[in-house]
């Protein structure tokens, strides 16, 4: 029998883990792909959501349901987040992005200690991540509670982030205030043979789009903008660099 302790509960909504029906973007593309990898690998003996409706609690069950290996189906247990008693006893509760503030709010009616909250980071620099990340200053978090950071650059940008909201609340009260949530560095999870490399589509692609075989290609797959998703430069100069380095290359 699986740990119990060790499973955390899943808040499910369709906008984080539907890219087909909700939108194609990173965040529920790895949404979809760490639910995929947490369905047919993680020992546990039941699936626990958190929804605010019932029926995402069956949409939810029709995705497991789906990734689960023939016959290895596990049962889903489902709980409404204003139903303070059952959530007092979920543990755990993963939340797929870092804005934790109104479901820290929403916990002091069951109890601080009630249960602790999880997210993760996926986009850092917009300006309403960034907002919530001033406001975790002031909202009632606990030092049992985490924001997931997918690599140390994005620690430190929240750490940095963080420290200015501290600094000012210093100034503007005299007393700077504790940061409490945990902010561990866990690369972003996903189910890894969602990008096994299939042999045939380079040569397919290279003949749709008239490459010769002995060209060398980059292919890059990202939003274009610089101050919220990616900066080009860096790019740019590394393929310079590479072409210098592969005889008769030009960019």
């Amino acid at each position: 029998m699986a740990d119990p302790a060790r499973n955390a509960a899943l808040f499910f909504t369709p906008d984080a883990y539907d890219p087909a029906g909700c939108g194609l973007n990173g965040r529920r593309m790895a949404g979809q792909s760490f639910l995929r990898g947490f369905v047919r690998n993680a020992d546990v003996d039941a699936f626990v959501t958190v929804t605010n409706r019932s029926s995402e609690r069956e949409q939810f069950a029709k995705i497991i349901a789906g990734e689960s290996a023939p016959g290895k189906a596990r049962p889903v247990r489902g709980v409404l987040m204003h139903n303070l008693r059952a959530m007092r006893e979920i543990g755990t509760l993963y939340y797929p992005t870092p804005g934790l503030g109104h479901l820290l709010w929403a916990r002091m009616a069951a109890g601080q200690t009630a249960y602790a909250l999880c997210g993760i980071t996926h986009t850092i620099s917009t300006a309403p991540v960034m907002t919530q990340f001033f406001d975790l200053v002031t909202q009632p978090s606990e030092p049992w509670d985490a924001i997931i950071c997918t690599s140390r650059a994005v620690k430190s940008a929240i750490e940095h982030q963080v420290g200015l909201a501290l600094d000012y609340h210093a100034r503007r009260f005299g007393r700077r205030p504790e940061f409490r949530p945990m902010l561990p560095v866990l690369p972003l999870g996903i189910n890894c043979d969602d990008f096994q490399p299939a042999p045939t589509d380079g040569p397919a692609l290279r003949k749709t789009l008239g490459i010769p075989a002995g060209d060398v290609v980059a292919l890059v797959l990202s939003r274009m903008s610089m101050t919220e998703k990616f900066n080009p430069i860096p790019l740019y100069l590394a393929l310079a660099e590479a072409a210098a380095q592969v005889p008769q290359c030009a960019i």
